[in-house]
């Protein structure tokens, strides 16, 4: 089990960049301002920063393998017949909502890239791709955002064995409080 994790392991640090981004984007726009200041070196105040808040917690439930995760569009494209590594849905307490699925794929980087970015164009979805997370793996990134919904497919070869991956989460995002 260890090797198997190790040789995802570029993979797995680049889902969680992402995934911490996503979150840094919800932070910043739906948590209240708090009275800490930041200053600069003068002493003059340039930003009040929000208060600090414990993590929500997170209920991730895995799904069999030839299951779609709920809120997935229903003709997202997945590859048939395609080795599911990894496939869950996850609530968190502060009312978002993540499913993602993760499979190897025979298809290179460049033609999953396509293929995602044009499903998430032709259906109403704001792209916004990012360019090669690093080139000596060849990983690649896509963002695409809907509505309340916010997608991420990261693809590249796992290390080990050098068989492209694509990992695709959808997020919807928590209504902001008033």
């Amino acid at each position: 089990m260890k090797n198997f994790l190790a040789s995802r392991k570029h993979i797995w640090i680049f889902a969680a960049i992402a995934i911490l981004a996503v979150a840094a984007a919800v932070a910043t726009r739906y948590l209240p301002a708090g009275n800490k200041k930041l200053a600069d070196s003068s002493g003059n105040e340039v930003a009040k920063l929000p208060p600090e808040k414990a993590s929500p917690a997170i209920d991730s439930k895995s799904i069999a393998p030839e299951q779609t995760p709920d809120l997935f569009p229903k003709d997202m494209p997945i590859e048939k017949g395609a080795k599911v590594i990894s496939n869950y849905n996850a609530t968190i307490a502060d009312g978002r909502y993540q499913g993602t699925k993760v499979f190897q794929t025979s298809n290179s980087v460049d033609e999953n890239y396509a293929l995602y970015e044009n499903y998430f164009k032709t259906h109403g979805w704001t792209v916004s791709g990012g360019p090669a997370l690093d080139q000596k793996i060849q990983a690649k990134i896509l963002l695409a955002t809907k509505d309340s919904f916010q997608a991420q497919v990261i693809l590249g070869p796992d290390q080990t064995t050098k068989v492209n991956t694509v990992s695709i989460s959808i997020v919807k995002l928590a209504s902001p409080t008033k």
